[in-house]
């Protein structure tokens, strides 16, 4: 299983997953859509209150997708409980070589456009939202993944090349339609225990912002505490440029020699935050 893959469970829930460290026999992940009478509810998770909220909704009518996991509550999905596994690559190939709507064929030309352009496979694009799970409508967004992180960043740069396009780093308009564009590490990475050290406060400048598209977020920073500011909440996704000098508010966490500053911790209670000064 891979980071963005998603999951549907026997209720009819869809989850994404999210990273790669998991609790033991199930798979971290986000309640993105629930069923809602004959539709489906789709859920933000920008912040870290709003990821507490689905995490108590489950709590209370699907509490088997309620974990402790390294002493914090987090929704997952248990192996036992899934219906389906969607993975993007797959569905983006479906797209390209079958669309079956003005959306479907409106991705697969973006798809098609932007391999040609970034000089990439078309195997390393995938679809993720509810193109994903198909439950998509006419003004429904297009929300794409890139595989491996050279991958991404020629993709950010085919997108200035790109007609009928505007955009704003990763996310823009594609011939009237909201797209979005987010990366998959190709490798799982090592597996590291950060041990939290409390709640700090300090300046930082942002020195690499290369894994800012991936999950969780990553900016190496300079700083005279840390190397690295790690986001586990979207709205921080590849928004600062390198030479950002921010003031940061987050949880202090340490491993061995290695050092981060993390936003979006349950120690935080949704007061952390990274702002450029």
């Amino acid at each position: 299983m891979r980071d963005k893959d998603y999951i549907t469970t026997p209720e009819g829930l869809v989850f994404e997953v999210m990273g790669y460290e998991h609790p033991k026999g199930a798979f971290m992940a986000v309640l993105k859509h629930r069923p809602l009478y004959k539709s489906h509810e789709k859920l933000s998770h920008g912040t870290q209150a709003k990821y507490r909220e689905s995490v108590e909704y489950l709590k209370k009518t699907h509490p088997q997708y309620v974990f402790r996991h390294r002493g914090l509550e987090i929704s997952a999905v248990p192996f036992d409980n899934i219906a389906r596994i969607l993975k993007p690559k797959q569905r983006a190939l479906e797209i390209v070589s079958d669309p079956e709507d003005a959306l479907e064929e409106k991705t697969s030309e973006f798809l098609r456009e932007l391999s040609s352009l970034a000089g990439i496979s078309i195997l390393d694009l995938g679809v993720t939202g509810s193109l994903l799970w198909d439950g998509h409508r006419e003004d429904s967004d297009m929300d794409v993944v890139v595989y491996g992180k050279e991958n991404v960043l020629k993709s950010l740069l085919a997108l200035d090349k790109m007609a009928d396009i505007t955009h704003r780093k990763n996310v823009g308009i594609f011939r009237g339609t909201r797209f979005s564009l987010r990366g998959v590490r190709k490798q799982k990475p090592e597996k590291m225990d950060f041990e939290p050290k409390g709640i700090v406060r300090t300046k930082a400048t942002i020195i690499d912002n290369t894994e800012s598209l991936f999950f969780p977020i990553t900016y190496r920073i300079k700083s005279h505490i840390a190397d690295e500011l790690v986001s586990f909440i979207t709205d921080y996704e590849h928004i600062f440029g390198n030479g950002t000098h921010l003031d940061i508010r987050g949880s202090l966490e340490h491993c061995g020699e290695k050092k981060r500053i993390v936003i979006g911790s349950y120690e935080g209670e949704d007061n952390e935050f990274a702002v450029p000064v």
